[in-house]
């Protein structure tokens, strides 16, 4: 039921930014002129990106008190239903355009679109689910957090989700007003969600996150980087 929820939520996304930029002015029910649009859209988005930390914030965590599996299901669970009512109540807007590259650049672009998604695919394989979700390892002594993940997506940059994610909607060659909004509101939240996540592992890992953070690009990957991450995963 949990993998199900989040299959949904990841496919309202996906809709949603292939309709944001529609020419229509909304759902049926709800009607906008442009400039309150904006401001409404820019209001689910944050609503949602904030229920989104929420929900994997330590404290919310610990508030809940469940175990890492029982944890995982409930998450996806309450980012279902959040995402589904920002899906329904975002009002496209497909003017005006902010760039319309579509033409022989349609190719190259829908390539990068390819490598994201597998970029994606392959941190969410060299993620660990008990970090994330803070289930130690049976050993892991004073019941500290299991490991720190530096191999893999993670040598490539320190937050190698985020950055396929924006190269992902990066690589567009049509953006018209909506679908900039929700590029530009995920840029945000790369910058504050990574802040956060970089706090917390300082808190939780100390020199060891400081040793991997002083020799790891924050969002994008290096030459050296790139050939670090592809000797990990070959090492595997």
């Amino acid at each position: 039921m949990s993998k199900l929820a989040g299959g949904i939520a990841f496919a309202l996304f996906v809709h949603l930014w292939w309709r944001a930029g529609a020419v229509a002015a909304g759902p049926v029910w709800l009607r906008m002129d442009r400039a309150p649009a904006i401001v409404w859209d820019l209001a689910l988005l944050g609503f949602f990106f904030i229920a989104h930390s929420g929900f994997a914030s330590e404290t919310f965590k610990r508030r809940v008190g469940l175990p890492r599996e029982a944890m995982r299901r409930l998450y996806l669970l309450l980012t279902l239903p959040v995402m589904l009512l920002v899906w329904a109540l975002f009002v496209p807007l497909g003017q005006p355009v902010i760039w319309d590259a579509r033409g022989w650049l349609d190719w190259p672009f829908f390539a990068l679109r390819l490598v994201a998604l597998a970029g994606l695919i392959w941190t969410v394989r060299s993620f660990s689910l008990a970090d994330f979700f803070g289930e130690p390892l049976p050993n892991a002594a004073g019941g500290s957090a299991a490991r720190l993940s530096v191999a893999g997506a993670f040598a490539l940059c320190r937050h190698p989700l985020y950055f396929f994610m924006t190269l992902l909607a990066a690589a567009e060659t049509y953006m018209p007003l909506g679908r900039a909004l929700l590029a530009g509101a995920l840029l945000v939240y790369v910058a504050i969600g990574s802040w956060l996540e970089e706090a917390k592992l300082e808190r939780e890992f100390g020199p060891d996150y400081a040793g991997y953070r002083s020799g790891t690009p924050w969002l994008v990957p290096t030459p050296a980087s790139i050939g670090r991450a592809l000797i990990s995963r070959r090492a595997r």
